[in-house]
């Protein structure tokens, strides 16, 4: 079977998928599916509430991962929806946003690595510790030279151990990894889950950047096509 490399690339380069809104709070988890009916109209297309156990949910801390799990998928079932991609709500006291100023024309990944250099002025934390994400705004003012960007960052939840659910993981799993130890995850990490995860292939990328999707979409596109024949067994190549 013959695959085009191009078109591979541009599957990781595509528009943001489609998405469930999910909010989670001390009572419930709602989920909801919108749709764009045109004319920058929308529509509700499906909706669900799951009421929650007593205290799974604490001062917005999970202290029962499996029963909010468990909720979720009761809610996602009963929306019977087939969009699988989800968008969590946060609380804005957990969110970092800063507006900041820089150079126009710049190559996607150039702006990855910029404004992860301009975030680690504004977050008290390890970047590797933080999601980070940025939309450029438009242009800046009274500088035609520059574009604004904003900021949007939190901290990674650290008190849920999912150590316990790894063995769970049935599915064939491909890991991504940037070369460079500890960029997202710390070596004990690592070895978790290849100690843990069931048919795990952990595929080392010789970069050093943290969306690797972005800055190396052929090497992606290529260890997924590799990934998929192995389990297939369907022989793919680049066209």
């Amino acid at each position: 079977m013959n695959f085009n490399l191009e078109i591979l690339e541009r599957l990781f380069k595509t528009k943001a998928p489609a998405l469930i809104g999910c909010d989670i709070s001390s009572s419930s988890v709602k989920l909801v599916e919108i749709a764009d009916a045109g004319k920058n109209v929308y529509r509700v297309e499906r909706y669900s509430i799951e009421p929650l156990p007593r205290d799974a949910v604490v001062d917005g801390n999970i202290n029962n991962l499996e029963a909010v799990s468990d909720c979720l998928k009761r809610g996602w079932k009963r929306m019977g929806t087939n969009i699988k991609g989800l968008a969590l709500a946060l609380p804005s006291a957990a969110v970092i946003t800063k507006k900041i100023v820089v150079p126009a024309g710049q190559m996607e990944n150039e702006l990855e690595l910029q404004v992860e250099t301009e975030a680690n002025q504004y977050i008290p934390f390890a970047l590797d510790e933080v999601n980070l994400d940025f939309q450029v705004i438009g242009p800046a003012p009274n500088s035609p030279d520059d574009v604004e960007v904003l900021i949007a960052m939190f901290r990674f939840v650290s008190n849920v151990d999912a150590a316990p659910y790894l063995p769970k993981i049935a599915a064939p799993v491909l890991a991504l990894y940037p070369a460079a130890a500890g960029v997202i995850t710390k070596d004990e990490h690592t070895q978790l889950l290849r100690e843990k995860v069931r048919n795990l292939r952990m595929v080392r990328v010789p970069l050093e950047a943290h969306s690797l999707q972005i800055v190396a979409p052929a090497t992606c596109a290529q260890e997924v096509l590799y990934f998929i024949a192995q389990h297939d067994g369907i022989v793919c190549r680049e066209a």
